[in-house]
C-alpha cells in the first residue's frame, strides 16, 4: 500500500482514488470488504509511517497520496523531482551533474518487487534516468572529461547493467589511460552475465570496442 500511494503520488501529484486502489490491493473481495480492509491498512500505515519521520497519508477528493515533510528523504521522490526541475542545460554544470548522479546511485526503481501494476512505473523510470544520462554522454562540455564520462557509464550500469554504449564509453577510457586490465575486467564481467542471463555469447569482441570507430558505430 506504502508504494502504491507513493508512486501514483509522484506520477499524477493527486494520487490514487479509492477504486484504484481496492482493485490493485484486494481485486477478489467485494466492495464492503476491500473499503474495510483498506480502512484497517491506512491506520496501520499511519501509525508505521509516525515512527519514521514526518510523512502524512493524506485523503483529499477521493484520493489518496503522501506527502513528506523538509527532513524525509526519498531517493525516487528526490530523483524525479529534481529531473523535472532542472533544465538540461543546466545538467551540463558540473555541481548539478555530480547532484543527479549522487540520486540516481541508488539504482533502478524497486528491483526486487515484482507485480503487474509496478511495470509501468519501473520502465518509465529506466526511460527517464537513461535517456537523460545518454544525452548527457553525448554533450560537448563533458567530449574530454574522461572522469565524468566514466561517473555517467557507471551510473548508467547500475540502471542498466547491458548497456553497450556505458560499455563502450568505460572500455576505451580505461584503455586509454593503460589501465588495460581493468578495461578487460569489465568486459570480461561484461560478457559473463550477457551469457548468463541472455544465453547466448556476447558478439563484439574487446579489441573492436576499445580500438575501432567501427565499434563505436556498432554500439549505437
Amino acid at each position: 500500500m506504502l508504494l502504491i500511494i507513493l508512486l501514483y503520488s509522484v506520477k499524477t501529484k493527486q494520487g490514487i482514488n479509492s477504486n484504484k486502489l481496492d482493485s490493485i490491493l484486494w481485486e477478489d473481495k467485494d466492495e464492503k470488504s476491500a473499503r474495510n480492509n483498506r480502512n484497517v491498512s491506512i491506520r496501520k500505515l499511519r501509525v508505521l509511517l509516525e515512527k519514521v519521520g514526518d510523512i502524512q497519508v493524506v485523503f483529499e477528493n477521493n484520493f489518496w497520496k503522501i506527502t513528506f515533510g523538509n527532513e524525509v528523504f526519498c531517493d525516487y521522490v528526490a530523483a524525479i523531482q529534481f529531473i523535472q526541475d532542472t533544465s538540461f542545460d543546466d545538467f551540463t554544470k558540473e555541481a548539478t551533474l555530480y547532484q543527479l548522479l549522487e540520486l540516481l546511485v541508488f539504482g533502478p526503481l524497486l528491483p526486487n518487487t515484482q507485480a503487474d501494476w509496478i511495470d509501468n512505473f519501473k520502465s518509465d523510470y529506466s526511460d527517464i534516468t537513461l535517456d537523460l544520462l545518454h544525452s548527457l554522454l553525448q554533450k560537448k562540455e563533458f567530449e574530454h572529461k574522461e572522469d565524468i564520462q566514466l561517473l555517467i557509464a557507471d551510473t548508467i550500469f547500475l540502471h542498466d547493467i547491458f548497456n553497450e554504449e556505458a560499455l563502450r564509453v568505460k572500455c576505451s577510457i580505461l584503455y586509454k589511460k593503460d589501465k588495460r586490465s581493468i578495461a578487460k575486467s569489465t568486459y570480461d564481467n561484461f560478457c559473463k552475465q550477457y551469457k548468463s542471463l541472455l544465453g547466448t555469447d556476447y558478439k563484439i569482441s574487446f579489441s573492436t570496442i576499445v580500438t575501432s570507430k567501427e565499434g563505436a558505430s556498432k554500439l549505437k
